[in-house]
């Protein structure tokens, strides 16, 4: 694989906006580190796709208080990011 391949294998899309794959130290689950504000109107329906477009099962949504879209715009201290826990990826 070419170093632009590997960049892209770790891309995925979540809900129509994008994150960006992690590892996590065993085989049983990867991350997915994505902005709050893609996920905020539908966290019961999250939808993540790799780069492939193949569909990725979301475990857990961290951390489980996220902001409000008010919170996010209002605050500048406030981060708009969400990490998701999805079945193991290679």
């Amino acid at each position: 694989m070419t170093a632009s391949e590997i960049m892209q294998s770790y891309c995925v899309k979540v809900n129509g906006g994008s994150g960006v794959l992690v590892n996590a130290m065993t085989h049983e689950y990867s991350y997915v580190l994505t902005a709050a504000h893609v996920i905020l109107e539908k966290q019961d329906d999250i939808v993540v796709h790799d780069y492939q477009d193949n569909p990725l099962t979301v475990l857990a949504v961290l951390p489980q208080n996220l902001p409000t879209q008010h919170m996010i715009k209002e605050e500048s201290q406030r981060y708009d990011f969400a990490i998701l826990k999805v079945d193991y990826q290679e």
